[in-house]
């Protein structure tokens, strides 16, 4: 979710974490894998929020579904110029996600990351820029890139260089127990041709500069998910982020009852002004997945919110 990244970030430099002794880091743009699959015959939709660069927008689209032959999983890349529109298939979403981290500084293409679903497999990150054009990829492993064997790291992609090449940030491995030495011994920058499957270290004072621009949040289909136990409804209520998962959580004014947030995905313009120092107050259409209960928590999803307040924390 892109709002808790940017709240980390903000603890230090508004969209940019660097602390003295270390290289720059950005988060990514937008970010989308199949959500988990329902335990009800249909479909759950997830929409990640929009990034626009250079008249382009893109976000991405995927679905897990639930038939009598299982759980199927999409996901798809839509991008849009001019009232132009394309969709672009992405692979296996059922075991893995995949990020937008920027724009090239051209707007003609994108770099994509795919990262597997299976935390212990955090550092074997995959990388391609996509021509927004033709959707046509090429993913390359970065474990492939860098020559490394037998040892555990955490790769970031990090966005592009000013003629075209890739920023990729590798730190050891934040996988608790990792059963391998790190393969970098500190936070590393690399600058990564693709074309040519090269790379080679940068100076901790790389400044990376963002092109793309987020300007809309996520969506959930909540009203349509089969796993619904409920008739959707309207609360006044507020929004704090909330340490453990999911993070989001929602006051019901005037009671003692708390509701979690599936998915962590909050909807619109609520995604894009939420932090860890902020609350929101207002009217929130909510779904839930689960019936309440004395002292436990009920599972809802957000579908919209209406007059909305925002307040920052003391």
């Amino acid at each position: 979710m892109r709002s808790l990244s940017l709240a980390l970030c903000a603890l230090a430099l508004p969209l940019v974490c660097r602390a003295q002794g270390h290289p720059q880091w950005l988060p990514t743009l937008v970010d989308g894998g199949a959500p988990d699959c329902p335990d009800h015959p249909g479909v759950r939709q997830i929409r990640s929020e929009t990034a626009v660069y250079k008249g382009n927008s893109v976000f991405i689209s995927r679905e897990s579904r639930r038939d009598p032959r299982g759980c199927h999983y999409a996901a798809r890349l839509q991008a849009e110029r001019s009232g132009t529109t394309h969709k672009f298939a992405l692979p296996d979403a059922g075991k893995q996600s995949f990020s937008v981290v920027d724009f090239s500084p051209d707007g003609s293409r994108l770099l994509l990351a795919s990262n597997p679903s299976d935390e212990r497999d955090s550092g074997h990150v995959e990388v391609t820029t996509m021509p927004l054009y033709s959707g046509a990829t090429h993913w390359e492993s970065t474990w492939d890139l860098f020559g490394w064997k037998n040892c555990d790291t955490t790769v970031e992609p990090q966005g592009f260089m000013p003629d075209g090449k890739v920023i990729v940030m590798a730190r050891p491995s934040i996988v608790y127990g990792h059963g391998q030495p790190n393969c970098v011994s500190h936070e590393t920058l690399y600058e990564v041709d693709l074309t040519s499957a090269t790379s080679k270290v940068m100076p901790d004072s790389l400044r990376i500069k963002r092109y793309g621009v987020v300007t809309r949040g996520p969506e959930h289909t909540c009203k349509t998910d089969p796993d619904l136990v409920a008739e959707c409804f309207v609360i006044r209520g507020r929004v704090r982020f909330y340490n453990g998962g999911p993070s989001p959580r929602i006051w019901k004014v005037g009671t003692n009852r708390m509701l979690e947030v599936v998915d962590e995905v909050l909807p619109g313009e609520l995604d894009l002004r939420m932090n860890w120092n902020t609350d929101a107050f207002g009217n929130f259409d909510f779904c839930p997945f689960t019936r309440g209960k004395p002292g436990v928590m009920q599972l809802v999803c957000i579908e919209s919110a209406r007059n909305v307040t925002y307040k920052k924390r003391e």
